[in-house]
């Protein structure tokens, strides 16, 4: 019996440059991202978002940055359309520190896979390009895996017929076709064991900031979900606690960005060493960090902010070895005793007080008046 042929996806060129595509109303931005990502791969502009949808469903690239308003739609509202033409498309938005709480809050933002602070720093926008390009590569090799995967069962299936009539007729060619079977199986298991590893693989990048090791914002916002069907079950109470570095440009910008980096590990540790096993501690993004604790009420929320807060104060960071003074803002808030009306709600309340914090001085822990917003409710200190 001849050799069946098993269907495969014809492979796709391994070395291919990575393809971007920068929508941005200003022209300038547009060229200072492009000289920001040269030599990384092709890096195509759009001035708006319709014509980059309509240059992106003709051939999608790997990654898309935008800027956060173009003059036809939002920078949410656009990447949600991204994802909707182009699913494995990976999208950037820019933005300036101050708006990103407006766009966290915007109902699309989940479809942001990650945000650039702006002004724009070359060397970390060109870095945050090439982990998603490396995340866009290993999603299409999981789906072209999946598609072999699923070639090589329709073909067993049909051997399986065939060898069912081939043994009732020649006793030879049966052994013949089972010997080329137990070889598709093995390659078959061979498959199987690769996407196995690159599904584990992907789920860790999902889920994991690459540089604290502590879980991203994606994740947190999984588990704010899940804590949050579980109170409105009438099950417990939930509290969260938005925290951000004072004067972290300065870190980098004295002691430059590696120390930065040693920085945030460094608190990102702090942190998880303060807290119980079943509370959370996230990146939210850049030196930003959300803390979730479940079964917790307001008071006691606010008294783990003020630990969390001396204990940093009070925490040797150096970097070689010079000693670096480090202090946080911190807001909180209660899901019960805010009444927000959904998770995001409860992040938008906790980032409020956060940045009352901030205009308050800094290195200080914040409760807003939960009928009177405008108002501290409870403050800590020193």
């Amino acid at each position: 019996m001849p050799r069946p042929k098993v269907a495969r996806p014809a492979p796709e060129a391994a070395d291919a440059p990575p393809a971007v595509l920068v929508v941005h109303p200003d022209q300038a931005a547009r060229r200072a991202v492009a000289a920001a990502l040269n030599g990384l791969g092709t890096v195509q502009a759009s001035a708006t978002g319709a014509a980059a949808l309509k240059r992106l469903r003709r051939n999608p690239p790997a990654v898309v940055i935008a800027a956060p308003r173009l003059a036809d739609m939002t920078g949410p509202a656009f990447c949600a359309r991204v994802h909707r033409a182009a699913s494995q498309t990976k999208t950037l938005v820019l933005a300036e520190p101050e708006s990103l709480p407006t766009l966290v809050a915007h109902p699309d933002h989940g479809f942001i896979d990650r945000f650039a602070t702006l002004p724009l720093q070359p060397k970390e926008l060109l870095g945050a390009v090439e982990k998603l390009c490396r995340q866009h590569t290993a999603e299409r090799e999981r789906a072209r895996l999946a598609a072999e995967n699923e070639a090589m069962v329709a073909e067993l299936r049909r051997l399986n017929t065939d060898l069912g009539r081939e043994v009732r007729e020649r006793t030879r060619q049966f052994k013949q076709a089972n010997r080329e079977l137990k070889r598709v199986l093995r390659e078959l298991e061979a498959k199987n064991r690769a996407l196995l590893l690159l599904n584990e693989s992907l789920n860790i990048q999902a889920t994991v900031d690459p540089l604290t090791g502590l879980y991203n914002r994606r994740e947190f916002h999984r588990r704010l979900q899940v804590e949050w069907a579980r109170v409105k079950r009438g099950q417990g109470d939930l509290a969260l606690v938005m925290l951000d570095i004072d004067h972290f440009k300065v870190i980098n910008d004295t002691h430059g960005h590696p120390c930065g980096d040693l920085v945030l590990r460094t608190l990102g540790r702090v942190l998880s060493a303060q807290l119980r096993r079943q509370d959370l501690v996230c990146r939210y993004g850049g030196e930003e960090f959300v803390v979730l604790l479940p079964d917790t009420k307001l008071a006691s929320a606010f008294l783990v902010a003020e630990s969390l807060r001396h204990r940093v104060a009070a925490h040797g960071f150096r970097c070689t070895a010079e000693r670096i003074p480090v202090a946080i803002s911190l807001g909180v808030a209660s899901a019960r005793q805010h009444h927000p009306a959904d998770p995001d709600g409860l992040v938008a309340c906790a980032d409020q007080a956060m940045y009352r914090a901030k205009a308050e001085g800094r290195n200080r822990s914040v409760v807003l008046d939960p009928k009177h917003p405008e108002r501290v409710a409870r403050m800590g200190a020193d």
